[in-house]
């Protein structure tokens, strides 16, 4: 069982960039080239009959990690408005090159993907809706090593329609998610079935999503002790940015009452049998034992300093610490709990606990070695309810 897990993690980074590449399936999406105005876009839908708004903070709910120019940045971000009459759309910008798509659902209805194209383009949802008001649900799908820019220009609605102004979304919780590659939602569809997502609307929260691919506590998946340059990048460090290597990310601008981090994975394929020093390592086995002590000496710290970081941003938020989707090594695994247990002694009023996530059983080729569905599903059902054993529900 031991050698399946760290083999199916390892295989899981060989199809990673797969699942970006998924098919093209954009309904009644129509191309705008970027040298395009927005004016331009404007008048071509126009005479058909959509027109295009301009949205103000108070016409919308915007979630994730954000800056005042770009608003569907990492999965999860979610841009919420009410709107009346018969059509319902938006004009988004991306990035050139720019890979994932967007999850949308209007009224409460079945979420349906709509894959994201470059530069500035017009994603028609739906043009035949009844009459009245209508709520329209867009949640991003980002499942890149690298992040790209998408900002939501114009809502577009029918003739003669309009954006309810003053919109909300009501919630009554917080949640913030850290992870790598099972929080980013590699190997499903939809954002909307990953557990971060079922957990958030089982528990009525807003939440941000701050994950990855690749992303480890101490170093990215792929890690060479012999490459001097690679990158030092960790999840540390992604927890400060809005873009990759950004360094710029507001903490105050979001007070969750519980911090998920759900982290570790790709640190036990760095030091397992498929990792550098795995089954195909025909050096120094000395020098192999020497890394990976040094390996875990170094996870150990940077755990501490991640948990030190999160009470330090967010004193009072309760903290999830889980693992285990697609393995979880029993060295970290013993230094994860020591680590949440010394916290605990230095902040005795502070509520940290961890949640190991059973292995996945339906880790398969579509599902690109990672969790499926039912894996999210039940690891949703385990979470929602360890946070609200912890806040006393």
């Amino acid at each position: 069982m031991k050698k399946r897990t760290v083999l199916l993690v390892f295989l899981s980074a060989l199809f990673l960039f797969a699942v970006c590449m998924a098919g093209k399936s954009v309904l009644d999406n129509r191309k705008i080239e970027p040298e395009e105005s927005a004016s331009q876009a404007s008048s071509a839908v126009s005479a058909s009959g959509p027109q295009y708004l301009n949205p103000t903070e108070t016409d919308y709910v915007s979630w994730g990690r954000s800056n005042a120019s770009d608003n569907l940045i990492w999965s999860g971000a979610t841009f919420e408005y009410s709107c009346t009459g018969t059509r319902a759309g938006l004009m988004i910008y991306c990035d050139n090159s720019v890979q994932g798509a967007i999850d949308v659902s209007i009224d409460g209805g079945a979420f349906v993907r709509y894959e994201l194209t470059d530069g500035l383009a017009d994603y028609l949802f739906a043009d035949d809706l009844d009459e009245g008001t209508h709520t329209v649900r867009v949640v991003r799908l980002s499942q890149e090593w690298v992040l790209k820019s998408a900002k939501v220009e114009k809502i577009i609605v029918s003739e003669g329609a309009k954006v309810i102004s003053g919109y909300t979304h009501p919630t009554d919780l917080k949640i913030e998610f850290l992870g790598d590659s099972i929080t980013a939602a590699v190997g499903i569809d939809h954002y909307t079935d990953c557990y971060s997502y079922l957990t958030a609307e089982a528990l009525n929260a807003e939440y941000r999503v701050c994950a990855m691919p690749g992303c480890g506590v101490y170093r990215w998946g792929g890690w060479d002790p012999t490459n001097t340059d690679a990158s030092t990048r960790n999840m540390l460090t992604m927890y400060n940015d809005v873009f990759v290597n950004s360094g710029n990310y507001d903490h105050s601008s979001f007070s969750p009452d519980v911090v998920v981090m759900n982290i570790g994975t790709n640190d036990s394929v760095n030091i397992g049998e498929y990792g550098y020093f795995g089954v195909n390592y025909t050096g120094d086995a000395d020098y192999k034992t020497e890394q990976i002590n040094l390996y875990v000496e170094n996870f150990t710290s940077e755990y501490a300093n991640l948990l030190e970081k999160i009470h330090t941003e967010h004193p009072d938020s309760i903290i999830v610490a889980c693992c285990g989707q697609m393995g979880l090594n029993s060295r970290l695994e013993t230094a994860i709990n020591e680590q949440i247990a010394a916290f605990l002694t230095k902040y005795p009023t502070a509520k940290c606990e961890f949640l190991k996530f059973p292995y996945s059983s339906d880790m398969s080729a579509e599902t690109l070695w990672h969790p499926g569905v039912s894996a999210h599903k039940s690891n949703a059902e385990a979470l929602t309810a360890k946070i609200r054993e912890m806040l006393g529900q």
